[in-house]
């Protein structure tokens, strides 16, 4: 596989790529990756210059993203099906390589949903919310005494979210850092934090928050160690 140039860049509702100026009766690759204002997706897989299609692959998360393109020699033209014209949080466009070296063609387009591909100019903003917090412990020294510090330390727990109704919508563990993060729609919902040890200490009184748009609402759980 030789060096790969960029060949074009296209916008988010392209419906095809006609690749022109290139010699006669020579075949090139061609490999396509999602792109916007946050970067680029890994690039799709490998296709000859034979009129056929190629799935592209699922995408790993919930955006429906998945589609095929198809791939003719006469030309040169890149295909793409009309299931990968999307302007959802998917994509803001498609970066177009060429591998001159090898020469052959890769036309299955990836438009899979990756982590940190967001804020894109192509279409409406990937909307993001939900609830990000700290877990600490405490207290953790094994008397209390008067004027001695005995800060509060990070906890790795396990959070379960429940909406108004208490019913569990998800559950987030926090690191040892007692940092966690979750993504949910903006609503209304209970944070229920689990105790290690069922019935025993340590324990954390539970939390309603409120989720707005555009936005993580940040909130501190504390949990009782029982030390006294």
């Amino acid at each position: 596989e030789g060096p790969w140039g960029v060949a074009a860049l296209l916008p988010a509702d392209s419906t095809e790529y006609n690749d022109g100026g290139l010699r006669n009766r020579v075949t090139y690759w061609y490999r396509v990756a999602a792109t916007n204002a946050a970067g680029t997706s890994t690039y799709s897989n490998v296709a000859s210059g034979t009129a056929s299609v190629f799935p592209g692959p699922p995408p790993p998360g919930d955006a429906d993203c998945n589609g095929t393109v198809t791939a003719t020699d006469a030309a040169l033209v890149l295909q793409f099906d009309a299931a990968l014209i999307d302007t959802s949080p998917c994509m803001g466009g498609a970066d177009v390589n060429r591998d001159g070296a090898t020469n052959a063609i890769d036309a299955s387009l990836i438009l899979q949903f990756v982590a940190g591909l967001s804020d894109h100019p192509g279409g409406p903003p990937l909307i993001e919310s939900g609830i990000r917090g700290l877990v600490t412990i405490g207290p953790i020294c094994p008397v209390m005494q008067e004027g001695v510090p005995c800060p509060d330390l990070p906890f790795s727990a396990t959070i379960v979210v429940e909406d108004g109704a208490g019913s569990e919508i998800t559950r987030v563990r926090s690191g040892d850092d007692g940092i966690f993060e979750v993504s949910l729609d903006p609503g209304s919902y209970v944070l229920v934090p689990q105790s290690p040890n069922p019935g025993a200490p340590p324990f954390a009184s539970q939390q309603a928050v409120e989720v707005v748009a555009d936005a993580y609402t940040e909130v501190l759980i504390q949990y009782d160690s029982g030390i006294r």
